[in-house]
């Protein structure tokens, strides 16, 4: 019961201070998993995880997500961000510097990227370390 009660209360902050700072954001990743639906359960269950280091930023004004590995540097434009209070993560709708449009989804574990016309597969960044700037 301490640990749901622990739990809800970084939830909680977590989604206060991420909404409400006025700073950069930025979110390390120690791995990354690409998924594929199974179509029988329609769930992204047929991963592989890679470790692959990363870093994602979140500008003060949330409209630019930039995406930083070893090898490039992604510029997302945001279009749209909303906030589900009851599952706790953001979903922000953005176009790629060359135009694509994703879905990025960000909890306080987990970044998920996925292309609208590319359903059936998925990107999951796994969180290592959230700090302000």
């Amino acid at each position: 019961m301490k640990k749901n009660i622990k739990k809800n209360i970084l939830a909680i902050l977590f989604c206060i201070v991420f909404s409400q700072i006025n700073a950069q954001t930025n979110l390390s990743c120690s791995s990354v998993e690409y998924c594929t639906e199974n179509p029988k359960t329609q769930v992204h269950d047929k991963c592989n995880e890679v470790n692959q280091k990363s870093l994602f930023k979140i500008n003060k004004d949330e409209t630019i997500i930039t995406h930083i590995t070893e090898d490039l540097k992604s510029i997302y434009y945001v279009k749209t961000k909303e906030y589900d209070a009851e599952l706790k993560f953001f979903t922000y709708v953005v176009n790629a510097e060359e135009g694509s449009e994703f879905e990025i989804i960000v909890s306080k574990s987990l970044i998920i990227v996925q292309a609208p016309e590319k359903r059936n597969e998925l990107t999951k960044f796994h969180i290592q370390k959230i700090w302000f700037d």
